[in-house]
This record gives structure tokens, C-alpha cells and sequence, in this order.
């Protein structure tokens, strides 16, 4: 009889827990909260490699020569152990707190194409999607900013703020306030990711607000207002002079791609 490997049952178990907490990830969406969506292919090339791992491993379980039993001991698999016990422990700490905050709206318009549609569909919903990404929504000298166009808005009337000065703007966002700031202004803004959780970073225009108290820091708010300007030490600095401000009760808090 042929005697079992425990070294490569327990690799393999490990692995097994990796494969499935990478496809919960995945099915969740919560994956995106990590990272860049265009960063997808590589978490697939991942899962298919970790299984044709499995695979090339389970055919090793049954041992083909008698040989004394090998001691198991944690710390020849501590390099793959500690970061699985990391991930339970985080996902058992964050269970329940995120829910909005995922990010469900941004990850719905990254994967929503997938299946389901035609390529011929898919492609102009997605070259639609990119149109409305790099327009600025006008109408009625109101210009409108929401997640889509976010960062394209606010770079074309940064870049230019003599062709959009005295528009109407409504926009939404969460504020954001530190020590730089005078009583009365807060920036209004939203989480830009390049690649990862680990290089996000806030972008958002400087607002002032005279009517009534700001709200706290990271409060998802409506705001309407007009473009500004001002001289800053020397400087032309683009701002909305907001009328009217209220809290965001259903927020789109999709994060903000550069590409």
C-alpha cells in the first residue's frame, strides 16, 4: 500500500484555500477595492496557474517509494501559512463594515459587458462609456459632474478656467478638509487608484461655503455652485463658490481611473 504525502496534501490544501478566497474576491467584486481593473487578466492567469499547480501536485499524493515519514513542521510553510491567516483574520475584522463603500457602481460598468451581449454591443457600449468619460455634461451653462467624468471635468476647467468662469456646476463628492484650508473652504473630491489600493490618493476642487457649518471629513455631499477665480500668492486659482450643499444619502462612491 502505498503511503500518502502529507507535505504536498497540506500544499495543496493551502492552494486550495488561495484558489477559493481569489474566486470569492472575484464574484464579490470586492477585488477591485485592491486594485485596477485592467490589472483582471493577471488575477486570471493566477487562479489558472494555482490550479494546474493542484493539479501536478495531487498526482504526487500517493508516494511511489517506502520511504521514512517526513516530520511536519509550521515553519516549512510559514511563507505561504502567515499571509492566509492574515486574509482570515482581516476578512473576519471587516465583515459587515464595508457596504456602499465597495464600490459596486464602478465595478458593475468594468464587468457588467462581460457575457450576456454580443461583441458588437460590448464595444459600442464601451466606446459610449469612454465619450461620456472624456465630455463635459453642459446644459443650461450648468455643467454636471458625477463619477464618470469626474476627473476629466475638473482637469478641463482647471486647464481653463477663463472659458468656464461664472458656470453653474453641480457635483458630488465627499469632503475632505486639512490645515492648508481657510474656516470656510474644503475640498470636494473623490479616490483616484493608478494601480492599487496602495497608490490611491485624493482629487477634488477647493470649494467655499459661507451659509451654513461643513460637514465632517469623508461626508458624501451634493454641492452646486459657479467657477472661480482668485489670486494666491501670485497664483490664478480655480475654486466653486457653492450655494447650496446637501448630504448625499445614496452615494456613487466609484473609485476614480486615470485609464
Amino acid at each position: 500500500m502505498k503511503r500518502l504525502n502529507m507535505d504536498n496534501i497540506i500544499k495543496i490544501s493551502m492552494f486550495i484555500c488561495y484558489l477559493v478566497y481569489f474566486s470569492y474576491l472575484i464574484i464579490s467584486k470586492k477585488l477591485f477595492i485592491y486594485i485596477h481593473p485592467r490589472l483582471m487578466p493577471i488575477i486570471i492567469a493566477a487562479i489558472v496557474i494555482m490550479i494546474l499547480t493542484i493539479l501536478c501536485m495531487a498526482t504526487y499524493i500517493p508516494e511511489k517509494n517506502i520511504k521514512r515519514k517526513k516530520k511536519i513542521k509550521f515553519y516549512d510553510y510559514a511563507f505561504f501559512l502567515i499571509p492566509l491567516i492574515v486574509i482570515i483574520f482581516i476578512e473576519i475584522n471587516t465583515t459587515g463594515y464595508t457596504t456602499k463603500d465597495t464600490f459596486n457602481d464602478t465595478i458593475s460598468s468594468q464587468t457588467g459587458n462581460i457575457g450576456g451581449t454580443n461583441k458588437t454591443d460590448s464595444v459600442m457600449k464601451d466606446n459610449e462609456h469612454i465619450r461620456k468619460k472624456n465630455t463635459l455634461d453642459i446644459s443650461e451653462n450648468t455643467i454636471n459632474i458625477c463619477s464618470n467624468n469626474f476627473l476629466f471635468s475638473l482637469n478641463e476647467i482647471l486647464d481653463n478656467p477663463d472659458k468656464y468662469k461664472d458656470y453653474n456646476i453641480n457635483i458630488s463628492g465627499f469632503v475632505y478638509r486639512d490645515i492648508t484650508l481657510n474656516e470656510n473652504e474644503f475640498v470636494i473630491g473623490r479616490y483616484i487608484m493608478v494601480c492599487c489600493a496602495a497608490d490611491m490618493q485624493i482629487t477634488g476642487i477647493i470649494c467655499t461655503y459661507d451659509k451654513n457649518e461643513i460637514y465632517n471629513n469623508y461626508t458624501w455631499i451634493k454641492a452646486n455652485g459657479k467657477i472661480c477665480t482668485k489670486i494666491s500668492e501670485g497664483n490664478e486659482v480655480v475654486y466653486l463658490n457653492l450655494e447650496s450643499i446637501e448630504k448625499d444619502k445614496n452615494p456613487d462612491t466609484s473609485y476614480i481611473y486615470p485609464y
